[in-house]
């Protein structure tokens, strides 16, 4: 599966973007999900100093390519994460939301008394078919 990550990108300081959108990466990818591949829109862009235009148009040739989308907590700030939200709902993209996600993790820890090791993390992912 392929899934696109999806957020609030222009007005956020490179360094910050960056990071969130890397630590995004390295969560979906520490699920361990075989054939799992995480497209990260600003590795993609590469360039901070792209114009919006430019890079919204990478973005839409690697979003139309995936299977899923992954929104960020801050996507509805975000005007090209919207309008890519309503390409990802147009093509029947599974779409996976980070709140929602988060929160159930809590309620799955919690439930089952889950200890916070890898291994754990990862058979809760699986638990909620992520």
């Amino acid at each position: 599966m392929r899934i696109y990550i999806a957020g609030k990108i222009t007005g956020t300081p490179p360094e910050i973007c960056k990071a969130k959108f890397q630590g995004a990466e390295d969560r979906l990818k520490n699920m361990d999900l075989r054939g799992l591949e995480v497209v990260n829109p600003v590795k993609l862009v590469g360039n901070p100093q792209a114009g919006w235009n430019v890079a919204m148009v990478q973005c839409f040739a690697a979003l139309i390519q995936c299977d899923a989308i992954y929104l960020l907590n801050d996507w509805k700030d975000s005007k090209g994460a919207r309008i890519e939200f309503e390409v990802a709902k147009e093509l029947d993209l599974k779409m996976f939301f980070e709140s929602k996600i988060y929160n159930k993790a809590i309620k799955l820890l919690h439930k089952h008394d889950f200890t916070k090791k890898a291994e754990d993390i990862n058979i809760f992912c699986k638990k909620i078919q992520i």
